[in-house]
């Protein structure tokens, strides 16, 4: 515990967590506790500066870096290299005299009133991007040891409570699509099939049937045909549809895309690293076919022969197919479905295939 009111700027970094409507009053509070002028949270991708959140700034020095200088931060080519939880000054990264030459400094830099009393770290880091925090003193000032020991102190739980705040975007995004956040076979992915949240059981499962490969930082769905990849990226024109593939394992698994639509709370601009583009289910055919006939028997008494019936005609291509499909007569599957509606309580086809396929 401390007694500098660390404490506070603690809880209200965890608050932002959860809300991320209190980011701007965490890093105001962080620029306090140790004394700087500025605090930022910066979101960099492979072209440089790329969102940002500097509620201390003035939006109009906001708006010409962004023109101008979004490609160029003196520390973030470096800096970028680092891992999660590095903490670095400006110093790590260029020599001061090199700087005091360059065109940013003279006429964006200085004239904003910063020096070279900087301190910052890296909340995330991936080969999609750079979230990083940071403080500045005004110019002319350095951080004392006891100011450079309260932001280091903060990385940790910086760290942190960006990570939570992720998962529970993305927690919410699956709940926002219709999906239970608490059911195995979801995962969120990006238009590239990177997961972004997922079930370990699942991944698993895909691991071993060769469809999920690793570049030792991130997950990514992969298919010999790159039929799903098609169907997460939209090149059929949209996103969405679903395709039943073999594994390696010799499983049949089934892929269904649903386009992420309308998230309830967006990403912060500064943390647009995480870019949901699907939610993706993956099922066992024949295991769901098993699970259903089980239901149908145990809980509307239907025999087995009836199940199969009610579980084929759900598939929707008509009495035909079905009675192809399980090698009997189409006058038997029209008497199975006779005994069918009378034992479900149901008076058409579409009401018997909702019922069906639905949740299980």
């Amino acid at each position: 515990m401390h007694g500098d009111g660390q404490d506070k700027v603690v809880s209200l970094i965890y608050e932002a967590a959860l809300n991320g409507q209190r980011w701007a009053d965490a890093v105001r509070a962080v620029a306090g506790i140790t004394g700087s002028s500025q605090c930022v949270l910066h979101f960099f991708d492979k072209t440089g500066l790329n969102g940002g959140l500097a509620p201390m700034m003035a939006p109009e020095a906001i708006a010409a870096y962004k023109e101008r200088w979004r490609s160029y931060t003196p520390h973030w080519r470096h800096a970028r290299l680092y891992p999660v939880g590095r903490i670095f000054d400006f110093d790590d990264a260029e020599e001061r005299e090199t700087i005091r030459h360059t065109a940013i400094y003279n006429e964006w830099w200085a004239p904003q009133g910063l020096g070279f009393g900087m301190r910052g770290a890296n909340l995330v880091a991936d080969d999609e991007g750079t979230v990083m925090a940071s403080v500045y003193k005004p110019k002319g000032e350095e951080y004392s040891s006891e100011e450079r020991r309260r932001f280091d102190n903060l990385v940790d739980h910086l760290v942190r409570a960006v990570e939570i705040h992720r998962r529970l975007r993305l927690a919410q995004l699956a709940a926002a699509q219709g999906a239970d956040s608490a059911q195995s076979g979801f995962l969120v992915v990006d238009r590239s099939g990177r997961l972004l949240s997922d079930d370990g059981p699942t991944c698993a499962s895909l691991a071993e049937a060769g469809f999920l490969v690793s570049d030792g930082v991130r997950r990514r769905l992969r298919t010999f045909d790159r039929s799903l990849e098609r169907l997460i990226a939209g090149n059929g024109g949209s996103i969405g549809g679903s395709c039943d593939l073999m594994g390696n394992d010799g499983v049949l698994l089934r892929f269904t895309v649903v386009p992420v639509h309308g998230e309830t709370e967006p990403a912060p601009h500064w943390l647009q690293i995480d870019q949901p583009a699907a939610l993706v289910h993956v099922a066992v055919p024949e295991a769901q076919r098993r699970t259903r006939i089980q239901r149908l028997v145990e809980t509307y008494r239907l025999t087995r022969a009836e199940a199969d019936v009610a579980v084929e005609i759900a598939r929707g291509d008509g009495r035909a197919a079905v009675a192809d499909r399980l090698g009997i007569r189409e006058t038997t599957v029209r008497s199975h479905l006779t005994a069918i509606f009378d034992k479900l309580g149901v008076h058409r086809q579409s009401e018997l295939v909702n019922l069906v396929a639905g949740p299980l």
